[in-house]
């Protein structure tokens, strides 16, 4: 049998794998740089267009409707005089606030509140007297306002300053105006009033601290038409010429 000579098989070589892992990584870096020269660009023609995006301002604050604006000015506790009713129309010519049957008048303070109030129920003109001393009017007609009036305790008067403290519903302190501007002060517009209606049915001529009442009070006026103003309720004195109210009611 003839000689064979054997050699041994050669080691398997091993596969090379770096060059693989090259590969990816220069891919990978490829794409970042492609995405930074993106946004870059994107960038650089944004500001070339001129569109720069402006802040947005913040919206004002807007205080609610019911809020009363702040005031660095105090009221002072001796010169205020509130009017606590929707029907207050702004002044008149005479510098007066119109009021309505209904409507309250009031004096107050902001440290003491309400001082004294009044209210006007209804307006009439031309009553039938009943009194057991009627007489026609003297001036022309009768106005018959009925009134209900409330004044504060004395402690509170006091404390706000009040040295007079009674409403007064003389007729002495109003007067009338009629249409055409002619004034018939109070002391005229008494005339023959204080008979027309039973004393009783009539409120007293002071109304004193601590008291409340109601009633009628009886104006003798030249016209069927004009209106019966009220120049001050209780001090403290209001900031107005005072009050009106209108005959017939409006």
């Amino acid at each position: 049998m003839p000689y064979v000579p054997t050699h041994p098989s050669p080691a398997p070589q091993k596969k090379k794998v770096w060059p693989w892992i090259l590969a990816a990584i220069g891919a990978v870096v490829l794409l970042v740089l492609t995405l930074i020269i993106g946004i870059a660009v994107g960038k650089v023609g944004s500001s070339s267009n001129g569109e720069t995006e402006e802040p947005v301002a913040a919206a004002p604050s807007v205080a609610p409707a019911n809020e009363a604006p702040a005031s660095s000015d105090e009221a002072s506790p001796a010169s205020r005089s509130d009017l606590q009713t929707p029907q207050m129309a702004g002044l008149t010519d005479r510098g007066t606030i119109p009021m309505v049957p209904g409507s309250s008048i009031t004096t107050s303070t902001p440290e003491h509140g309400e001082l004294a109030s009044m209210m006007v129920h209804s307006i009439e003109v031309d009553p039938v007297c009943t009194g057991p001393y009627a007489r026609p009017p003297k001036n022309g007609h009768f106005v018959v306002m009925d009134v209900s009036v409330k004044v504060a305790p004395q402690s509170t008067l006091s404390a706000a300053g009040n040295y007079y403290p009674s409403v007064s519903l003389r007729q002495g302190g109003f007067r009338a105006v009629d249409n055409d501007g002619n004034v018939t002060p109070g002391n005229d517009i008494i005339g023959n009033g204080y008979g027309c209606l039973p004393e009783e049915d009539t409120v007293p001529v002071d109304v004193n601290a601590g008291e409340k009442t109601s009633g009628k009070i009886i104006f003798d006026v030249p016209t069927a038409e004009g209106v019966i103003i009220l120049p001050e309720l209780l001090e403290p004195a209001s900031d107005n010429n005072g009050w009106e109210w209108a005959y017939p009611a409006q």
